[in-house]
């Protein structure tokens, strides 16, 4: 008899071959018996240290990620009524995080050559890990501007005469966040550039994260 594994969970005692792990099962438990800790033991001894390290790191990454949602609800609610604190974006910062740092660990893990190493290896998340946060807000976004640049920019707007300028400008408007690395976003930028509503050279700093 053995139990198969899915979803880094006790999934059901089984005779038949299957994909994933199948570990052999220990007389007198039940499905609910098997903790965490026994199926990595269980995995180690039938595929080796590696493969068990790389299933605790799965499970942590997991754990963590279950973790947040609660501060993504919170977010959201603060979002709503125009609170301050952790942003949705910010949270879901973390999450990507830790999905990066389980592939970082995964990959580290199959580059080890000693198993004693593989039974000792700790997952972290580390700083680099976390993806660079290309979105703002509008504020933020027009704050990267001078105030010289901000009247000129006004000016150019309200003459009328730019429909570019006019059309980037609605953009601006009808959006909740800028992404710095959204296409319609740069190409603005590189147009008030070109424009001469910000100086040369201004654009690689506006939009850089």
């Amino acid at each position: 008899m053995k139990l198969l594994i899915e979803n880094n969970q006790p999934s059901r005692f089984t005779t038949d071959s299957a994909s994933g792990f199948t570990v052999t099962v220990i007389p007198g438990l039940e499905l609910g018996d098997y903790t965490p800790a026994i199926l990595a033991n269980l995995i180690d001894r039938e595929y080796g240290p590696k493969e068990a390290a790389k299933f605790r790191v799965k499970l942590r990454a997991a754990e963590l990620i279950d973790a947040l949602q609660w501060r993504i609800e919170r977010a959201k609610e603060r979002e709503d009524i125009g609170a301050g604190g952790e942003t949705v974006g910010d949270v879901l910062r973390e999450r990507e995080a830790i999905r990066r740092a389980s592939n970082r660990a995964e990959a580290y893990i199959d580059a080890m050559g000693d198993e004693t190493e593989a039974r000792q290896y700790q997952f972290s998340v580390l700083p680099s890990d976390y993806p660079e946060n290309s979105i703002i807000t509008r504020l933020q976004f027009m704050r990267r501007m001078t105030d010289e640049e901000r009247k000129a920019i006004r000016a150019a707007r309200d003459s009328g005469q730019s429909q570019d300028l006019l059309d980037f400008w609605e953009l601006l408007q009808l959006a909740t966040s800028i992404n710095l690395n959204d296409a319609d976003i740069q190409s603005g930028v590189q147009m008030l550039e070109q424009s001469g509503l910000i100086s040369a050279g201004r654009a690689t700093e506006v939009l850089t994260i």
